[in-house]
C-alpha cells in the first residue's frame, strides 16, 4: 500500500488533523481517571506491551511501535515522581494516545486486516510529533 493510498484511506476514514483533538477531548476524562489510579495505570501499561507484541510486524504501525515504551517510562517516571519536568499536558496527551491504542473499536476498527491500526498509527504518531521537544528533553536526561 502506497503512501497516498494510505492517506485516501485515512482521509476516507475522516481521520486528518483534526482527529487527534477529537481523540483529546474524547478520552480526557478517561485518562484522568487512569492517572489518578496506579491500578488502572499498570493495567493500561500490560495492554498496551501485549499490543505492542501483536502489532510490532504490521507495516503501518511497526516504526511508532518502537516509541510506545518509551512513553510509557516517561509517564510512569512523571507519576513516582522521578522526572517531574513532563507537563501534565504532555502526560495526558500520552495516556490518552495510550488509551485510544488499546481500544479495538475506534474510528477504524482494529480487527480490520491491516486498516485497523491506521488510525491508532496516525494518532499516535501526531502525539509523538507534538511532544518531539519533550521526548529529547526526556531521552537526554535518562540515559539508559
Amino acid at each position: 500500500m502506497g503512501f497516498t493510498n494510505v492517506w485516501e484511506k485515512l482521509n476516507k476514514y475522516g481521520i486528518n488533523g483534526e482527529t487527534v483533538d477529537i481523540v483529546m477531548e474524547q478520552n480526557e476524562s478517561k485518562a484522568e481517571k487512569v492517572l489518578h489510579n496506579m491500578d488502572k495505570l499498570d493495567e493500561l501499561f500490560q495492554k498496551v506491551q501485549i499490543l505492542c507484541e501483536k502489532a510490532r510486524n504490521i507495516i503501518v504501525i511497526g516504526e511508532i511501535i518502537v516509541h510506545i515504551p518509551l512513553l510509557c517510562r516517561m509517564v510512569r517516571d512523571y507519576i513516582n515522581g522521578s522526572y517531574t519536568a513532563l507537563p501534565i499536558k504532555s502526560v495526558a496527551m500520552i495516556v490518552v494516545g495510550l488509551i485510544y491504542f488499546v481500544n479495538p473499536c475506534d474510528i477504524i476498527a482494529d480487527y480490520i486486516p491491516m486498516l485497523g491500526m491506521l488510525d491508532d498509527g496516525f494518532i499516535l504518531g501526531q502525539i509523538l510529533n507534538a511532544l518531539q521537544s519533550d521526548i529529547q528533553h526526556y531521552e537526554e536526561q535518562h540515559i539508559y
